[in-house]
């Protein structure tokens, strides 16, 4: 028997060209891409609420991720990660580029102190790492991995 998905339905509104999505303390979040903004969301037996708009600074997002009390988010458009203070009622504040040295960044993900960054530009083809600060900024961004066709997906496994 394989697994099946039941009892489906559409929830949330406002999204615009989603690339990515993550949840952190019950709250939802989604990047959208064609209009320049993460949507926040409630998530209230099961469905996406009060979807709105929060944070700023961000052009065409594409992933998202949280660390601590901060959230990152890629911008391949402008080759940029912006970080964010998350408060306590899930919305983003602060927000400000980090890091050099990106090139079309599309998904990220975060492990033991180090962001991980998906390089996608046919002239990269890498993944970036970089130290997060304990202020969350970016620090001492490197290359590694090779071989890579237009990386656009990351997934730490931690056994």
């Amino acid at each position: 028997m394989s697994p099946t998905l039941g009892n489906c339905k559409t929830t949330g509104n406002g999204f615009h060209t989603s690339f990515d999505m993550a949840i952190n303390n019950n709250f939802f979040y989604i990047t959208n891409n064609s209009n320049s903004s993460v949507s926040l969301c409630s998530i209230i037996n099961q469905e996406l609420k009060n979807c709105s708009p929060t944070g700023f600074g961000f052009t065409y997002p594409y992933g998202i991720v949280f660390y601590g009390n901060y959230v990152y988010v890629s911008s391949p458009r402008n080759d940029t990660i912006t970080v964010c203070n998350v408060n306590n009622d899930g919305t983003f504040s602060n927000c400000t580029n980090t890091g050099i040295g990106f090139s079309g960044p599309g998904k990220i993900a975060a492990y033991k102190g180090y962001l991980y960054v998906t390089n996608s530009t046919s002239d990269f083809n890498n993944i970036s790492y970089c130290q997060i600060g304990t202020n969350g900024l970016l620090n001492n961004c490197l290359y590694t991995g090779t071989g890579f066709s237009e990386p656009i997906g990351i997934a730490i496994y931690t056994p």
